[in-house]
């Protein structure tokens, strides 16, 4: 994107203001990627970091947008059973048990 001062604040003055803030973040967080990567020898570090100076500053003049307030929803999926299970008693459980061993043979 800009490799100046002047280039990152031209591009803010015209592009950047339609941006949403994620945006430059992106760009900013992809010139400090570039900047880490570049040799200090390179001619073209000094001219990254006054842009991403100014960009940094422009993101820090930009109003904070509040955060939405999240929470689990701890609902129960679905409504609960209108009837209630009856409760077999033991000797219920095991002849219900053999009757299925009985249809399976």
């Amino acid at each position: 994107m800009t490799t100046s001062a002047a280039s990152a604040k031209h591009w803010l003055e015209t592009q950047g203001i339609n941006e949403p803030r994620e945006r430059i973040e992106q760009i900013a967080q992809s010139m400090l990627n570039k900047l880490a990567k570049m040799d200090d020898e390179d001619p073209q570090q000094q001219g990254l970091i006054e842009a991403l100076a100014v960009v940094e500053d422009y993101l820090a003049s930009l109003p904070v947008t509040p955060q939405p307030n999240v929470s689990w929803d701890t609902d129960p999926l679905g409504d609960p059973p209108a009837d209630t299970i009856p409760q077999l008693t033991q000797a219920e459980k095991q002849q219900q048990f053999k009757q299925l061993l009985k249809q399976q043979k």
